[in-house]
């Protein structure tokens, strides 16, 4: 009888865990009893399903539920963490700009142009150098120079006493152009002196003698 129970346990706890539950025909007293017995030691779910059958499921284990919910707490933080940082890494990280669209950088300024005179001498003799026409007529080119890269604003003044005109007395050159200025001096304005003619950056002087 022992080993009719034995086998039909084993055959119905290998049945259960297979497809999870199985009909069991009852095989009679005293066998039905030692047989739930035996079918609750292993861990197994009885259902009557009539007098003579029971519905046989096959357990379920709290070790193996534990498990489970400790995965799914686990699972949950790290996706918790993990989104956490990624927020925490796009607010830290800041947003560059494209060095094409960032700052537009200024061109260059020019550099102030530069006056040259002629004559070469930087000097005038009235009797020597000028025309006498009422007055000494005497003249002076102011040059731009080729290589500025700015327009040329000068003027020209004197420190000779007397009425002294230069025409014209100022102006603005563009690089590598010129202009023939006539200084009026009387003839009586003889005191040795200068003239001057100022750019940007240098000023020229023509001495002055009659």
């Amino acid at each position: 009888m022992f080993q009719f129970i034995w086998r039909k346990l084993l055959y119905v706890t290998s049945i259960v865990y297979s497809y999870r539950s199985v009909q069991v025909t009852l095989p009679g007293w005293p066998c039905d009893s030692l047989l739930m017995k035996g079918l609750k030691m292993r861990n197994l779910r009885i259902t009557r399903a009539s007098n003579r059958h029971l519905n046989v499921h096959r357990g379920i284990r709290w070790n193996n539920i534990a498990l489970v919910l400790c995965l799914a707490i686990v699972l949950s933080i790290l996706a918790s963490c993990g989104s956490a940082t990624t927020r925490q890494s796009n607010m830290a990280a800041p947003q560059l700009a494209s060095p094409l669209g960032a700052v537009q950088l200024a061109p260059p300024l020019p550099q102030p142009a530069i006056l040259d005179l002629r004559p070469l001498s930087m000097s005038i003799v009235g009797h020597l150098d000028c025309q006498r026409k009422g007055a000494y007529i005497c003249f002076a080119r102011v040059i731009s120079r080729s290589s500025n890269q700015s327009n040329l604003h000068w003027f020209a003044f004197t420190n000779v006493p007397g009425h002294i005109v230069f025409r014209p007395s100022s102006g603005v050159l563009a690089p590598d152009r010129s202009v023939l200025v006539t200084i009026i001096v009387p003839f009586n304005a003889c005191r040795p002196g200068l003239f001057f003619f100022r750019g940007p950056i240098n000023t020229h002087t023509i001495t002055w003698a009659c």
